[in-house]
C-alpha cells in the first residue's frame, strides 16, 4: 500500500509511509499535495484542530475524505451543533454560556462554585 503523510511538526513522523511532506497544514497545501499525489482519499480526523477545521473546505473542493464524515467532524467540533445533538438524544450537559458574555460567565462561575456574587 502506498501512503502519503503530511507533517507540520517534526515530532510526529510515522514509522512507515511511502512519501513524507514537511509542510504547513493549510487548505492550499493539502489540496496541492492531493492533486499531485492523486490518492484514493484523505484522512483528516486525526492530528488535532487544524485537520478537523480543514475537513469541510477540502470536502467541498472535491477531496474524498476517508473515515469520519466532514459533517460529523463539524458537529463534534462546533459547540452549538454538538449541544443540539446532545439535546436531541436527551443527554444531560453542563450549562453553557457564550464567551461573548463575560458578566454572565462570571456569574456562572460564582454560582457553580457556590460563591457569593
Amino acid at each position: 500500500m502506498f501512503s502519503v503523510f503530511l507533517c507540520c511538526r517534526c515530532s510526529i513522523i510515522p514509522d512507515e509511509c511511502s512519501r513524507l511532506y514537511f509542510e504547513e497544514l493549510s487548505f492550499e497545501v493539502v489540496l496541492d499535495i492531493y492533486q499531485l499525489e492523486n490518492p484514493r482519499g484523505v484522512i483528516v480526523s486525526v492530528g488535532g484542530q487544524i485537520p478537523n477545521n480543514l475537513a469541510i473546505p477540502l470536502w467541498q473542493a472535491g477531496v474524498k475524505i476517508l473515515g469520519t464524515s466532514p459533517a460529523d467532524i463539524d458537529t463534534a467540533e462546533n459547540r452549538q451543533k454538538f449541544s443540539a445533538l446532545m439535546d436531541s438524544i436527551q443527554v444531560d450537559q453542563p450549562v453553557s454560556v457564550p464567551q461573548r458574555m463575560p458578566r454572565l460567565h462570571w456569574v456562572m462561575r460564582c454560582t457553580l462554585a457556590r460563591e457569593p456574587f
